[in-house]
């Protein structure tokens, strides 16, 4: 005779066992099939680590969560630590199961070959979390969002919040329980800028170019490029920037780790010819040396920034009749100090506006390692690169000759006008002293004449 119970568990009904349906149990059934937040309020018991087995009390965020979960088909949550979320999808799951016929529900896990092949399969849903947390918040997606905060955990105060920063950092604090996606405390744009900063959608999408504004007449255009090998591990990456005013502009963007240094020539040369033949500045540290001649020589692209050394003067934008020349730009620590100083006073006093997912996400994880600014391990900083040496473009002469524009002195005259509006007018004071006097080096001494008929002009 076969067991009346699951594998020998009591608290489970085996395969096939008969069940007698009374009026009442039938409309209990139905309002837990009609309502998961009832079924569970009413059925489901989790372990309280004080208390033992439990109902489960659910605070309204999880009520909340249960009745999205039930009524939307994409939900995306953005959640601090140990609020419960866990043990609220684990609810809304079993009661999925059991009023639902034929369902496969997957719980993921980091355990095992299985759970690490799916793992892989989550990181690019996992890394895509900011951009899928904006759209949805901006409704340029399907998910609902649901957003907690660390405050509707009952028990949780300001206090509280002091007490835990205290036991572990502000930068953590901010992480795991305010929930911002910033990846790193030491990176060369200001955290506090970085959260402000939103990407847009492209207006255009194709074959790993992202156009954010198609180019305008009579605007100057600069394209920055880096190249990497092609085998898909770094990113030949370029940025195109509008420099006609300020704040400059990124306006497009390509990024491809398949595309061959022998091709990527031909893409440069398509994109820079769009936008009003763009003045392209190529990084030759390894194979763009390849990709600058090819761009010069082979299809005779007329805008082509000339790099000529300087000796102690270093790398400078020159013309091409110079003795030591070359076709792109060298990157080097001074270079790198000088683009990286520049593009953050660029980004953060709002002069450098940068629409891309992807820039974003790699000035999130550039950071300073090693005493010098790169991506975290297991990132990319192909387009954060394309930034950088940008930054170094705008403080040349010649970047000034062909935009009219010096960027140092328009942000100092920018931040002097800002510091003389929030200025207070200074006044004559009259303290009631008597008038001073003083005696100059030679032994004269000196008053100071308060009627104006006894002033005498020289």
């Amino acid at each position: 005779m076969a067991s009346e119970n699951y594998l020998g568990n009591p608290n489970l009904k085996n395969v096939g066992q008969n069940i007698e349906w009374t009026e009442d149990s039938l409309a209990e059934y139905m309002k837990c099939k009609e309502s998961p937040e009832y079924f569970i309020a009413n059925f489901v018991k989790i372990i309280h680590v004080d208390h033992g087995l439990v109902p489960f009390e659910m605070y309204d965020y999880q009520k909340d969560m249960i009745n999205k979960f039930n009524d939307n088909r994409f939900v995306i949550c953005k959640m601090p630590r140990q609020t419960g979320k866990s043990t609220t999808i684990i609810s809304f799951l079993l009661h999925y199961i059991l009023f639902n016929e034929s369902t496969n529900v997957a719980i993921l896990a980091n355990k095992g070959a299985v759970a690490r092949e799916l793992l892989s399969r989550l990181q690019l849903a996992y890394e895509n979390l900011p951009k899928m947390w904006v759209e949805a918040e901006e409704g340029r997606s399907d998910y609902v969002p649901i957003e907690v905060h660390w405050s509707e955990m009952p028990g949780r105060d300001g206090k509280w919040k002091e007490e835990t920063i205290r036991n572990t950092s502000e930068v953590q604090f901010t992480q795991e329980f305010e929930c911002e996606f910033v990846g790193s405390t030491y990176t060369l744009i200001a955290p506090s800028k970085l959260r402000t900063m939103v990407f847009k959608t492209p207006v255009h999408s194709a074959n790993s170019l992202d156009v954010y504004e198609q180019p305008k007449k009579n605007h100057t255009y600069a394209l920055v490029a880096d190249t990497a090998q092609g085998k898909g591990v770094d990113f030949s990456a370029f940025s195109v920037f509008d420099v006609s005013e300020m704040p400059y502009k990124q306006v497009a963007v390509y990024r491809d780790n398949q595309i061959s240094p022998m091709l990527y020539p031909n893409v440069i040369y398509n994109v820079g010819n769009k936008y009003n033949m763009a003045h392209v500045l190529v990084e030759v540290n390894d194979i763009g040396s390849q990709v600058a001649d090819t761009l010069h020589y082979d299809l005779e692209y007329e805008n082509i920034m000339i790099i000529t050394m300087r000796g102690r003067a270093g790398q400078q934008i020159g013309g091409g009749f110079a003795k030591n020349i070359q076709l792109g730009l060298r990157t080097s620590k001074q270079i790198k100090r000088i683009g990286c100083a520049t593009l953050k006073d660029l980004i953060e006093q709002d002069q450098l506006i940068v629409p891309d997912f992807n820039t974003i996400k790699e000035l999130t994880t550039f950071a300073l390692q090693n005493n010098t600014y790169q991506a975290e391990e297991g990132s990319h900083d192909d387009l954060a690169m394309t930034l950088v040496i940008f930054g170094w473009l705008v403080q040349q002469r010649y970047f000034k000759e062909m935009t009219n524009m010096d960027i140092r002195k328009k942000m100092w005259e920018e931040q002097m006008d800002t510091l003389e509006q929030d200025m207070l007018p200074f006044g004559i004071i009259d303290d009631g002293m008597e008038l001073e006097s003083f005696v100059d080096g030679e032994g004269q001494k000196w008053d100071v004449v308060d009627n104006p008929a006894q002033r005498v002009y020289y």
